[in-house]
């Protein structure tokens, strides 16, 4: 028995000599993986999301904001990971090379400021700090996945809750009754995972023993729910040794920092932090010549974020447009037409529906150039060929335009009665080109 236990320890002790070259290894791999996995989720969220029922594509963008917010969070903790790594073999390296250390006699200092300067301090403590600082924020990026992961769970879960009392949480029509639902729910399952109810029940409340019987069921459910049990042990070492509030707050600030540094807030906050006076402030393409507008200038398999023409500059008499189209819209073109289901052996009527779809397509894309509205524009289905988005495509007449700058707007014909959008904002897209003929 005695020798097993040895061999175990061997085992451990093999392990942890290995942790070093196990960490860095990963947590670089890690970092160079992460830095562009939200930016590589967009393309198949966006394509997933645009065949979805309207709920599911609400849904589907919630999830994918706190899918961006964990990766920055992670990369946090691994790039620490590897700073801190660095500065170890940093300090080891020196040592090595120079194992006497520091040589006082040639200092050339005096008396007085010899020993403030050089207090004898030894590099093993630096080393040991970085290693501790290290090894703690690689187990934190850990644990903060399964904290992550376990709060998507548990928001899911009181999601489909809500619906299934006949609540609606992400529609503008239940939002005005129940203004703060989502808000709630999401600080309730954020306070789960923090431990924050533990805290006052098992805590506070722990000369109530009764009080702790009655909240025991409910905190073995949550542990499961949201994987909490997989480093329980572990959170009573930071517990114990940090204390509640600290650990807690580690992890919060973790989450916050992942938050404000997810993909689209990201952005948001680099030209947020943009001193020049004179820049972009607005939110559409009216004032720019954005790349996602053409074909010729976008990355190659990035999704149609709206509309979309060849090239900036113009040439001829029509100019091709494509307008994606998610299911997102569906509650607003069925209040301009409710399409009919008919069998495919009728080809003659499958023709009268797809021409009275195509009517209701025309009437939900409103287009005009320069602000002079393009009526009666002649749709067609289209599939974007390298994206395969589904979409539709129209040819826009610019013959009578003269050469020079000129402005493509689409507007989004929204229903007052769709509960997932707001009617009342704009919601236009704009392309600007240049005509010009040589």
């Amino acid at each position: 028995m005695e020798q097993d236990t040895n061999s175990s320890k061997g085992i451990i002790a093999d392990l942890f000599n290995q942790r070093i070259q196990l960490e860095l290894l990963f947590s670089t791999g890690a970092v160079v993986s992460l830095s562009n996995a939200s930016s590589w989720l967009v393309i198949p969220t966006k394509l997933i999301t645009e065949r979805l029922s309207v709920g599911g594509y609400v849904f589907a963008e919630f999830t994918f904001f706190f899918i961006s917010a964990g990766v920055s969070a992670l990369m946090i903790g691994f790039g620490l990971n590897i700073l801190f790594r660095i500065l170890t073999l940093c300090y080891l390296g020196i040592d090595y090379v120079f194992p006497k250390g520091v040589k006082e006699e040639k200092l050339g200092y005096n008396d007085y400021i010899t020993p403030k300067i050089n207090n004898h301090e030894d590099s093993s403590n630096w080393i040991n700090r970085c290693e501790r600082l290290s090894g703690f924020s690689f187990s934190i990026s850990i644990v903060l996945v399964l904290k992550l992961v376990g709060l998507g769970i548990l928001f899911s879960i009181m999601i489909l809750l809500i619906k299934l009392i006949g609540i609606d949480p992400f529609t503008l029509e239940n939002s005005k009754k129940y203004p703060h639902l989502l808000d709630y729910s999401l600080i309730f399952s954020v306070f789960v995972i923090l431990g924050v109810w533990d805290y006052i029940f098992l805590v506070l409340l722990r000369r109530f023993q009764w009080v702790s019987k009655i909240y025991y069921p409910i905190y073995f459910l949550f542990n499961i729910l949201t994987l909490s049990f997989l480093y329980k042990h572990q959170k009573l070492i930071l517990n114990t040794n940090l204390g509640r509030f600290a650990s807690g707050s580690i992890l919060f600030i973790y989450l916050l920092i992942g938050v404000f540094t997810s993909y689209n807030n990201g952005k948001r906050l680099v030209s947020l932090s943009d001193q020049r006076k004179f820049t972009d402030v607005s939110i559409s393409n009216k004032y720019g010549f954005s790349k996602n507008g053409y074909e010729d200038s976008r990355d190659e398999i990035e999704p149609v974020k709206g509309i979309i023409i060849p090239s900036a500059t113009a040439e001829g008499n029509f100019i091709p447009l494509f307008c994606s189209y998610g299911a997102i819209y569906d509650v607003d073109i069925e209040e301009i037409y409710q399409t009919q289901t008919i069998s495919e052996d009728s080809v003659a009527l499958l023709d009268i529906e797809t021409e009275k779809r195509l009517a209701a397509i025309n009437q939900f894309f409103q287009v005009s150039i320069d602000d002079s509205l393009c009526t009666n524009q002649k749709w067609f289905f289209h599939r974007y060929p390298k994206t395969d988005q589904k979409g539709f495509l129209t040819y826009l007449s610019i013959g009578h335009l003269k050469n020079g700058l000129h402005q493509i707007c689409v507007r989004f014909k929204i229903s007052e009665k769709d509960k997932y959008i707001d009617s009342k904002r704009n919601h236009s897209g704009y392309i600007n080109f240049v005509k010009d003929v040589r």
